[in-house]
């Protein structure tokens, strides 16, 4: 009998996305990210108050329950004496401390996720304990055992992360020059943004870098390199841009699989599980399925430092003699019952209405071309929204992804959206490799005909999604929503987007999604089965 908590969190500006996870007995209690409960997005230097507050109340347990503590950061002097101190502070009470490595952390969150008896790992992030990445292999006796191990000049992420300033962008945007990317194309100034001759001078050496924010870009390098001039934020982005985002997707997806048949050499495993911040790459990820040789490829759907806390968790569980499970699709946030729905309403005078039959009613106000805020059980934790915290709109007409742009998400137009999908259905629309799994959005899948006939707003101008498969055992509700959606529309798919206005952090209780769904043009909020309307 144990109790484990995981906690990460910043005792410097460079930490971020704090959180907590508690395993009891090798199960996971609860995933509690501290940005959904102060509302900060990422939670910069921040430590999780909140969320470990939150997730001790709601498992009914006081922190003297707590056999263990475990938290990241072996590299930092009197580590684990400032996270006694932060507890002692919280609670007057600190159980005891282990620190683990930040790479080990990663590499945990996702072999234990995985549920794989046997695998090699690989991490790979801007840094993290004086390390860009790892790879370990893990006996069936779940023995880690690091064979290589990645120096922070040698870092994917920040080189991707220095090209992502260079084109205008900022600190969290990388995603966005992987979707920009997709619009670009070879030309004579390809440039190997991870050659040794360039990796090197493509970050700003002096002065000092002192916080994430700092720009972190050696942009007159960039610009000899590639011929493209740094873009001012507030500039238009043109074809130049594009090409360059995709000459640094295209140097950047090589490396990557040098990197992992490495791993495989090494290991002589044909499993293998990735986490770390580059693993939210899903593109990349994409290209790694299709040309390694591999029986299982698993990626944390927790792969940014948000899967610390659980990696953590799952390394205390180990080390007191607990197997931990599987992470399976990650609803392991805050729920609320409908009495607490009803009262949240009732506070600010909200009129509402009960559905009878909220699938049906739903799919209709979905095949009218309606946007819906869609509130349902437990939260989802890490990056994507996974049908809990989600707004859904309707696949099938194209223009839908303009409107959820201009009205609701105040973003970029050449971002794509995402689909969500029945898995018996995901085949007639997309080609999917068997090798992988596509429950958390972790991948991207080229799109057949029928998606880009019947459903055009969720393939991307690459012709590629980024979809999520649904069943009924991972989400009833949105698996009966989906299966209600086919017998008007035609069609179990539906756009599938994060719950939350730009910069800020995915909906986490009714309030927020109040304030969210009066805030933007979201037409209905269904909150379990309670309607609001606009």
């Amino acid at each position: 009998m144990s109790l484990v908590l995981g906690l990460h969190g910043g005792f410097t500006l460079g930490q971020h996305e704090p959180a907590s996870c508690l395993i009891h007995n090798g199960n996971i209690l609860g995933i509690y990210e501290e940005e959904r409960f102060n509302r900060i997005k990422n939670s910069f230097g921040l430590l999780p108050k909140y969320s470990t507050l939150a997730l001790l109340k709601d498992s009914n347990l006081s922190i003297t329950d707590i056999d263990l503590v475990v938290v990241p950061g072996i590299t930092y002097e009197n580590n684990s004496l400032r996270w006694s101190l932060f507890l002692k502070h919280l609670f007057g009470y600190s159980p005891p401390i282990h620190v683990c490595h930040h790479q080990e952390a990663h590499i945990a969150a996702a072999f234990y996720g995985s549920g794989f008896n046997s695998s090699v790992g690989v991490s790979l992030d801007a840094y993290g304990d004086g390390l860009s990445g790892a790879i370990y292999s893990i006996t069936s006796k779940h023995e880690f055992k690091k064979l290589k191990e990645f120096s922070m000049a040698d870092s994917l992420g920040t080189i991707y992360t220095a090209l992502t300033y260079h084109l205008g962008f900022e600190e969290g945007d990388e995603y966005k020059v992987m979707g920009l990317s997709s619009y670009g194309h070879d030309t004579e100034n390809n440039v190997d943004f991870f050659s040794s001759s360039v990796s090197q001078a493509v970050t700003r050496s002096f002065p000092k870098i002192l916080s994430p924010f700092d720009y972190p870009a050696d942009s007159h390098t960039i610009e000899s390199v590639s011929s493209v001039e740094q873009r001012p934020s507030v500039s238009e982005l043109n074809q130049d841009h594009s090409n360059l985002a995709y000459s640094l997707q295209k140097s950047f997806q090589n490396r990557l699989l040098q990197i992992m048949q490495q791993a495989l050499d090494l290991s002589s495993s044909s499993s293998l599980v990735y986490a770390g911040g580059v693993a939210l790459n899903c593109s990349a990820n994409k290209f790694l399925a299709e040309r390694l040789s591999l029986s299982h490829f698993y990626v944390s759907p927790l792969a940014s430092d948000r899967g610390l806390a659980f990696g953590c968790a799952t390394v205390g569980a180990a080390r007191l003699m607990d197997i931990p499970q599987p992470l399976g699709v990650p609803y392991y946030g805050s729920s609320y019952s409908n009495e607490d729905i009803i009262n949240e309403l009732n506070k600010n005078q909200i009129k509402y209405t009960i559905l009878d039959d909220v699938y049906n009613d739903v799919s209709e106000f979905l095949n009218e071309g309606q946007i819906i805020g869609w509130f349902q059980g437990r939260s989802e934790a890490g990056a994507r929204a996974l049908g809990n915290r989600s707004i859904l709109a309707s696949a099938s007409d194209i223009s839908m992804r303009d409107k959820l742009n201009a009205s609701i998400k105040y973003r970029e137009l050449f971002r794509p959206f995402a689909p969500v999908v029945t898995l018996e259905d995901a085949h007639l629309y997309w080609k999917l490799q068997s090798n992988s799994d596509y429950a958390c959005m972790t991948q991207i899948a080229d799109a057949l005909p029928l998606a880009s006939e019947k459903i055009p707003a969720v393939v991307h101008t690459d012709g590629t999604s980024r979809i999520q498969v649904v069943t009924n055992n991972s989400n009833l509700p949105l698996y009966k929503l989906l299966k209600s959606f086919q017998k008007i529309n035609g069609n179990p798919v539906l756009m599938n987007t994060s719950f939350n206005l730009k910069g800020q952090p995915i909906v986490e209780s009714p309030r927020d999604a109040l304030m969210t769904f009066y805030g933007c043009g979201i037409n209905k909020l269904v909150l379990n089965n309670i309607l609001v309307s606009k």
